[in-house]
């Protein structure tokens, strides 16, 4: 009768009234990044503007034009204003099927309207893709896209919103009635994964292990925040788009990621409050059961199964049909679990989504609550045969989904999937297109290269019905237009799980007020040698941050922070990535002007580091061009710099990637502390003598 709860959260408290005429309250030192947080539990709103409706419904502005050629936005300039930290701001469009997170650049005021310019990498991925369709769709003036702004302080204007100033590290939040903010339990994600169920390859994978009972919540997804989100669709996002219809792409961290196991079951979990995806059966899975679980208050997709493209290179129509087949996810089942309220960040994600599975069963599942479709499976737009065949989408119960975005379906699909693979007996109502919805939604729907199913017996009550096919391949149909009791009575939760209907939140967790970097072993000194790879501990985004979970060198320490070998016992921080950066408790000894070392290597021009103090910079940009090869390592001299005695946080981040980091050296030049000797006269006037690195001077 326990709920055990896995948690990737962290406790903000410390609050105090910081505006008492506005309500807003702030807690100060937050030097985590994260976008989503929780007060007792429940969900608050990241400053916005427009607001949500009173009901917490839609609520959106409406582009004016989009600039194609000069790749910008109008909008109407009373939207717009000259907030603080523009760069820092986000624009939030719903295209289509899908949904962008754009970093704003610059606002141009031009009387009537204003023009915005969005950051790159996202802007010119934007601008060089075709699909989704950008613009006012089908000559509709009234209907281009709608979108809303995120993430500053000035928005923060209505109950439960909040706001992180990354520049000095104060969380602000407007509470809502009844919550009082010296008691209250204030969570921020920290993880991006909690769980990693890895084999070692295809041929060797992980397999019968149980998690059953247990609670997965509060993580993290920042990529949104470091390089905009660009939704192709399903929640799969670009990473690459050189022109014409040509798109790469990759997916979301996931909170529970599963690749290469076999013969595993989750069964009785709740999954929930995660910023992208829950649970990833990302590839080589085979005759896995996942069953009984809820999912629900999900940033993006709830189920995700099998790839959705070979890997980031490869161009997301050419079909996957891997040689190896137990690359392929095969055989899983995905059975009587609750998804919903889902896809709440990442609007175009699904419910249940599955790449290119073969033998999949999703069946008797209740999915709910999404913002576009409610189970989708193939990807590529494609005829030519795949890796899928036998896909089986059964007896499930699908409801109040494609709530926003359009182009959608309560069941989705794409490209050839064999032979032998159904849609029967869904349970479908309750469904209408938004009107936000860019255009129409769909009732099942096969989309383009869609064949190989049996199309049966679904029932359809408030909803569209039938089955839409855009540019799909062969298929068969009947009976979709009735209204069979039988499939409405015993479509969705089997009897057996019928009692996780009823689970619609989870613990508050019990943690501690806050969780902060310490020594890894003990307070570096100044003047003195600073090894990064002895960096502090308390994990990713508390005293590091890396792009992924792994030490890709393999060596001195088991933390996401790639180490390489320089020696037996000489080590450097290597791979590195422009964004990635690492944390130092010092002690400077005594106030002075010090030279700052730094012995490094690359292979590659123009890499380069940054140096903060308690995040003030005390070492601008340092550009590293090539060493001759990141074996061959040079001590650099870099600033001179002026350092008061104490202790403090000594930042190391990463501009340029690609540069090895052996050391930061610190020598002491000129200490102000004084050493009286001997007092005399000279002319009347007092003379004071003291050392000055260890010479005699004298002072007037």
């Amino acid at each position: 009768n326990e709920t055990p709860l896995i948690t990737g959260g962290l406790r903000i408290g410390n609050w105090e009234v910081c505006d008492q005429a506005k309500n807003l309250w702030c807690a100060k030192g937050v030097n985590m990044r994260f976008r989503q947080l929780y007060v007792n539990g429940k969900k608050a709103i990241r400053s916005r503007h427009p607001n949500l409706e009173a009901n917490g419904g839609h609520n959106f502005f409406r582009l004016t034009k989009v600039d194609t050629l000069g790749k910008a936005f109008n909008v109407s300039t009373s939207h717009v204003s000259n907030w603080d930290r523009l760069d820092k701001v986000e624009m939030h469009v719903m295209i289509a099927w899908a949904d962008a997170v754009l970093r704003l650049q610059k606002i141009t005021d031009f009387g009537g309207y204003s023009k915005i310019d969005i950051q790159d990498p996202e802007k010119t991925m934007l601008f060089n893709r075709p699909y989704p369709m950008l613009g006012s769709t089908f000559g509709d003036a009234n209907k281009e896209q709608c979108y809303y702004f995120e993430n500053a302080l000035e928005f923060v204007d209505t109950e439960g919103e909040w706001y992180l100033n990354e520049s000095n590290n104060i969380l602000y939040y407007k509470p809502r009635r009844n919550e009082n903010m010296s008691t209250a339990v204030v969570v921020v994600p920290r993880l991006e994964t909690l769980v990693e169920v890895v084999g070692e390859s295809t041929k060797n994978k992980v397999q019968n292990l149980v998690f059953k009972g247990l609670t997965f919540a509060h993580t993290n997804y920042l990529r949104p925040s470091e390089q905009g989100f660009l939704n192709l669709q399903a929640g799969q996002f670009n990473v690459a788009a050189p022109g014409g219809n040509n798109y790469m792409l990759w997916h979301p961290h996931a909170g529970f990621k599963m690749v290469n196991a076999q013969n595993v079951l989750l069964e009785e979990n709740v999954f929930s409050q995660m910023a992208a995806t829950a649970l990833d059966l990302g590839s080589g899975t085979n005759d896995n059961r996942i069953e009984g679980n809820v999912f629900i208050d999900i940033g993006g997709t709830g189920i995700s199964v099998g790839k959705f493209a070979q890997d980031s290179l490869t161009e997301v129509h050419i079909p996957y049909n891997p040689e190896d087949k137990d690359e392929i996810s095969t055989r899983d089942t995905i059975k009587n679990n609750v998804v919903k309220r889902v896809t709440q960040e990442i609007k175009g994600a699904i419910g249940i989504a599955g790449g290119y599975p073969r033998h999949v069963v999703i069946e008797h599942n209740e999915v709910a609550y999404t913002n576009y479709s409610g189970i989708s499976v193939g990807f590529g737009w494609t005829k030519e045969k795949t890796a899928m065949t036998n896909n089986k989408i059964n007896w499930n119960e699908i409801h109040h989904v494609a709530q926003l975005l359009a182009d959608a379906g309560p069941i989705y699909t794409l490209s050839n999937q064999g032979v032998n693979s159904e849609i029967k007996n869904n349970y479908i109502h309750d469904i209408a297109a938004s009107k936000w919805a860019d255009y129409w939604v769909c009732p099942i729907y096969l989309d383009e290269g869609s064949s190989g199913f049996d199309v049966s017996d679904n029932v359809f009550v408030n909803a569209p019905s039938g089955v839409a096919c855009n540019w799909c391949g062969d298929y068969t149909e009947s009976n979709n237009n009735g209204r069979d009791p039988n499939t409405i009575q015993n479509a969705g939760i089997q009897e057996k799980y019928r009692h996780i209907k009823d689970i619609d939140d989870i613990p508050i967790p019990d943690l501690p007020v806050e969780l902060l970097s310490s020594p890894f072993a003990e307070r570096l000194a100044i003047p003195g040698v600073i090894e990064a790879e002895n960096f502090d501990s308390g994990g990713k985004y508390i005293a590091y941050y890396d792009e992924d979970d792994e030490n890709q060198g393999g060596e001195y320490r088991n933390t996401g922070v790639d180490i390489v070998a320089i020696s037996a016992d000489n080590f450097a921080v290597g791979y590195t990535q422009a964004g990635e950066w690492l944390k130092y408790s010092v002690t400077i000894k005594n106030s002075g002007t010090y030279k700052v070392f730094a012995n490094v290597s690359s292979g590659l021009d123009n890499s380069g580091f940054k140096l903060y103090l308690d995040d003030k910079t005390i070492v601008d940009t340092v550009i590293i061009d090539n060493t001759g090869g990141w074996d061959t390592y040079n001590e650099l001299e870099l600033e001179t710099v002026s350092l008061s005695q104490g202790d403090y946080t000594l930042k190391l981040e990463i501009t340029g990637s690609f540069i090895n980091i052996d050391k930061i050296r610190f020598e002491n030049i000129q200490s102000t502390k004084v050493y009286p000797l001997k007092n005399n006269s000279e002319n009347g006037k007092k003379r004071k003598w003291f050392t000055l690195k260890g010479e005699f001077r004298d002072y007037k």
